[in-house]
């Protein structure tokens, strides 16, 4: 449906025909393509892609032919995706500037590694600091906090990580003095240690 007041089309009829539409994981990357039978007035095709919980953001923009009774074909790479349920679309804008939506196709791109750490955000931190994990594969994981002289701290988590589930841990300094710790993550795969500095 044509995003415009005076206007609605209808994708296929006017100002563009789309023939296909497709959305491949290639390694780390998504790689979409996508083919037009006709166009008329095109500027360019808008990329966007959401995430499982988040609205359609832009992630680029390819050019289109503008005016074309032929097929024509495109693509685009999208990079640094997190595994997961993404959504993908394309809007169609023309010289007039009336954005034509597509379909949307839907990819869930699975984990090339055993497990994904993000890195602790904010570093340094004051008072809370949080992080993501997901596992390739269920499996016991604990997460704990570790002062610089190897005591236990604090135990964030301790339990069963299913497969392929973003978690997000936080880091509570509220009661910690302000120094250097050591975040531990240990699963039955895999076993990883970050440091984190709080300053009050």
């Amino acid at each position: 449906v044509v995003e415009d007041l005076n206007r609605t089309y209808i994708w296929g009829v006017l100002p563009v025909e789309l023939t296909e539409f497709t959305a491949v994981q290639n390694d780390g990357d998504v790689l979409l393509r996508w083919s037009t039978a006709t166009e008329t007035n095109g500027t360019q095709f808008d990329i966007e892609v959401a995430g499982e919980d988040g609205d359609f953001q832009t992630a680029g923009f390819v050019e289109a032919v503008g005016q074309s009774t032929s097929t024509n074909h495109y693509s685009f790479t999208i990079q640094d995706l997190e595994p997961g349920i993404h959504k993908f679309r394309l809007r169609h804008v023309d010289t007039e500037g009336v954005s034509t939506l597509s379909d949307v196709v839907e990819l869930d791109i699975s984990m090339l590694d055993n497990y994904n750490l993000s890195e602790i955000y904010p570093n340094p931190f004051n008072p809370s600091a949080a992080f993501t994990l997901r596992v390739k594969d269920q499996q016991q994981l604990d997460v704990s906090v570790y002062d610089m002289l190897g005591r236990q701290v604090q135990s964030i988590y301790s339990g069963i990580a299913e497969a392929n589930q973003k978690y997000t841990f936080e880091l509570d300094g509220s009661r910690l003095s302000s120094g250097v710790y050591i975040v531990r993550v240990a699963a039955d795969r895999f076993a990883e240690t970050k440091k984190v500095t709080l300053l009050k």
